[in-house]
C-alpha cells in the first residue's frame, strides 16, 4: 500500500514531506527530552539545594589557608623539614591575613615581619595545653602544630569564613535558575539550528534534484511531441543527474541529425526520381519518335533508315549508361558494394593513368598535365579510383574545359589530389551541392548529352568509401577544382599490392 501510495504522489511533494519529516523529527525530540529535564528540575532542584551548598564548604581563602596549614603541619613532621617550602606556605598565610611563626629546637626559624614569634608562641600555647589547637571562631582562626621532634608552627588571623550552614540560598537559587535559563536557551538554539539546516537541506535539495527532474521532464515533453530543437539547459555537473542530463542532450542532438538526414535522404530520393523519370523519358521519348518514323515510312529510303536505327542505337546505348550508373550509385549508397583494396603508389598509378587518358581525352579537346610527388603510398581498389577520375575529367569535358592540371602531394599525413579546370565552372553557392545525385548545373535538363548528375555523386561514394574525402573549390573566376585526400600508408616493407 505505502509502496502504491509512493508511487501516485508526485516527487516533488515526497521530498518536501522526507524534508519536513527530517526536521520536525529532531525538534520534537528535542522539545520532549527538554521538558522532561526541566520538568524533573523543577519538581526537585529544591531538595538538591543543600546538597549543592555541600559543594562549596568553604569559599575564598580558607581552601588556601587549609592547605597551606597542612603542608606546613606535614612537614615539621619530618626529622629533617623543608624549611624553603614551609617559609613559602607560611607567605600563602600571610597573604590571607594570618601571623605565623615557626620554631625548630634551636629556636624561631621564620616569623611574619612585625610580629614577636616568643609572643604569639605564649598567647596561643596557652588555649593549647596539649600543643595542639585548630579552631576557627567566626572569622578568626587559631592554629598550633608541635612535633614529636620539637618543632612547632603558630598561626593567628581572620579571614571571611563560610561552613555548611552559612551557605546563601538565595545565591543557590539565583544559580539553579540560571542553570535552567540557561538550558532553555540551549535548547531554543539547537532548535532553531536545525529548522535552518533542515530549510538550508530541503532548498539545496530542491535545486540539485527537482530543478534538473523538471528540465529533464520538459526536455522529454518536447521529444515525444518532435520538437527536437530546444536544447536542455542546465548549468555543467558532474553528478549522476548531470550525466543524466548530458545523455537526453545528446540523444536529442542525435534524433534531430537523424531527423536532418533522414529529411535530407527524403529530399535526394524525391529528386532522384524526378531524375530519373526525365532522363529516362527523353530517351524513350526519342526512341519512339526514330521507331515511328520507320514504321509510318517517314525514313522512306534506306540512308535515311539507317540514320533512324543509328539514332536509336545510341539513344539506347545512352539509356543503358544510365541505368549502369543509376545501379552503381544505389549499390554504393546502400554500402554493398565491395571494395578490392590494394597498397598501390599514387604517383605511379597516376602516371599511368594520365598516359593512357591523354590521347582519349585531348580527342576531346581536353588537355591533361600531370605534376606529383613520388613514392606516395595508398590503400585503394584500383578500378574505382580509376572511375573517380575518369568521371572528373568526362565532367570537365562536358562543361567546356580546354585543359585539366592534376597535381599530387603530401600534406598532414594524407595524399592529396587536386584536378583544376578552365571550364565555366559553378557559382560558389553550388560547390556542395555538385556531389548530390542528379545534381546538374542545368535546371531544366535539357541537355541530356551533358549526363544524369550521377558522375560526381558516384565519385563522391566510392572515395568516402576508401576512406577518404572529396570537395569542390572555385579557383578563380572561372573553372572549377576538385580535390580529394586520402590516408597515406606505411610502404616500408611492402610490395605494391599489399594491404
Amino acid at each position: 500500500m505505502l509502496r502504491n501510495l509512493s508511487r501516485r504522489v508526485p516527487l516533488g511533494r515526497r521530498i518536501l514531506v522526507a524534508n519536513f519529516i527530517m526536521v520536525i523529527v529532531p525538534v520534537a525530540l528535542l522539545i520532549g527530552v527538554g521538558a522532561v529535564l526541566y520538568g524533573v528540575f523543577g519538581m526537585f532542584g529544591g531538595a538538591y539545594l543543600g546538597e549543592v551548598s555541600r559543594l562549596f564548604p568553604k569559599r575564598g581563602p580558607v581552601i588556601a589557608a587549609e592547605y597551606a596549614l597542612t603542608e606546613i603541619a606535614g612537614e615539621l613532621e619530618d626529622k629533617k623539614p623543608d624549611w624553603r617550602e614551609i617559609q613559602t606556605m607560611a607567605r600563602v598565610l600571610e597573604s590571607q591575613g594570618l601571623r605565623v611563626a615557626v620554631f625548630s629546637p634551636q629556636g624561631p626559624q621564620y616569623a611574619t615581619a612585625g610580629v614577636d614569634p616568643a609572643g604569639l608562641r605564649r598567647q596561643l600555647e596557652e588555649l593549647s595545653p596539649r600543643g595542639v589547637l585548630l579552631r576557627w571562631e567566626g572569622g578568626d582562626v587559631l592554629f598550633v602544630h608541635h612535633s614529636p621532634h620539637g618543632n612547632a608552627v603558630f598561626a593567628q588571623g581572620r579571614l571571611l569564613l563560610h561552613g555548611p550552614g552559612d551557605f546563601d540560598r538565595d545565591q543557590a537559587r539565583r544559580l539553579w535558575l540560571a542553570i535552567r535559563v540557561g538550558a532553555f536557551v540551549l535548547l531554543a538554539g539547537t532548535i532553531l539550528l536545525i529548522i535552518l539546516l533542515g530549510r538550508y537541506i530541503a532548498r539545496s535539495l530542491t535545486r540539485q534534484i527537482l530543478v534538473p527532474l523538471e528540465a529533464i521532464r520538459e526536455a522529454a515533453g518536447e521529444i515525444s511531441r518532435g520538437n527536437l530543437d530546444t536544447p536542455l539547459r542546465l548549468p555543467p555537473r558532474d553528478d549522476e543527474l548531470g550525466e543524466a542530463c548530458r545523455d537526453i542532450e545528446k540523444m536529442r542532438r542525435d534524433l534531430l541529425a537523424a531527423k536532418e538526414e533522414r529529411e535530407r535522404y527524403e529530399a535526394n530520393r524525391k529528386e532522384l526520381l524526378a531524375g530519373i523519370s526525365h532522363d529516362l523519358a527523353t530517351p524513350l521519348t526519342s526512341i519512339k519518335g526514330y521507331a515511328s518514323g520507320i514504321l509510318d515510312g517517314i525514313a522512306a529510303t534506306e540512308e535515311k533508315r539507317r540514320h533512324y536505327i543509328e539514332r536509336i542505337a545510341a539513344t539506347a546505348a545512352t539509356m543503358e549508361s544510365l541505368v549502369e550508373s543509376l545501379f552503381l550509385f544505389s549499390k554504393l549508397d546502400l554500402g554493398r558494394m565491395e571494395f578490392h583494396r590494394t597498397t598501390v603508389d599514387l604517383s605511379a598509378w597516376l602516371s599511368d593513368f594520365m598516359g593512357e587518358s591523354r590521347v582519349l581525352y585531348e580527342g576531346r579537346g581536353l588537355a591533361l598535365e600531370y605534376t606529383g610527388e613520388p613514392s606516395l603510398t595508398v590503400c585503394l581498389d584500383s578500378m574505382q579510383f580509376a572511375r573517380v577520375a575518369q568521371n572528373i575529367l568526362s565532367n570537365s569535358a562536358k562543361y567546356g574545359a580546354k585543359k585539366i592540371a592534376v597535381r599530387l602531394w603530401q600534406s598532414e599525413g594524407k595524399a592529396e589530389l587536386s584536378f583544376t579546370d578552365d571550364g565555366k565552372g559553378v557559382e560558389a553557392s553550388e560547390l556542395g551541392s555538385i556531389f548530390e545525385s542528379f545534381y546538374r548545373t542545368d535546371k531544366a535538363r535539357s541537355d541530356t548529352a551533358k549526363g544524369s548528375g550521377l558522375g560526381l555523386a558516384i565519385a563522391r561514394k566510392i572515395i568516402e568509401g576508401l576512406g577518404g574525402r572529396i570537395w569542390a573549390e572555385k579557383p578563380g573566376d572561372r573553372g572549377l577544382t576538385i580535390r580529394i585526400a586520402l590516408p597515406l600508408v606505411e610502404a616500408a616493407g611492402r610490395k605494391d599490392g599489399e594491404v
